[in-house]
C-alpha cells in the first residue's frame, strides 16, 4: 500500500516572496519594453528615410590568433 504522509504543512518562504514572479508583473515589464523598442523603431526609419543616414563599409580588422 502507498501513502503520503506530510510532517508538517509548508512553510512560507523567507522575505515573504512567492516562489514565481508575479505574471502580471511581468507582462507590464514586457509591454513597456515592446513599446521602448516600438519608439526606437520610429526613430530607426525616420533616420533611413530622411536620407541623412550615410554608411561606410570597409574590409573588416584582422584579429590576432
Amino acid at each position: 500500500m502507498l501513502g503520503f504522509y506530510q510532517a508538517k504543512a509548508a512553510s512560507p518562504r523567507p522575505g515573504g516572496k512567492p516562489p514565481f514572479a508575479n505574471s502580471v508583473e511581468q507582462r507590464m515589464e514586457m509591454i513597456r519594453l515592446l513599446k521602448e523598442v516600438n519608439e526606437q523603431l520610429k526613430q530607426q526609419n525616420a533616420l533611413l528615410r530622411s536620407g541623412k543616414l550615410r554608411v561606410i563599409v570597409g574590409e573588416p580588422d584582422k584579429q590576432k590568433r
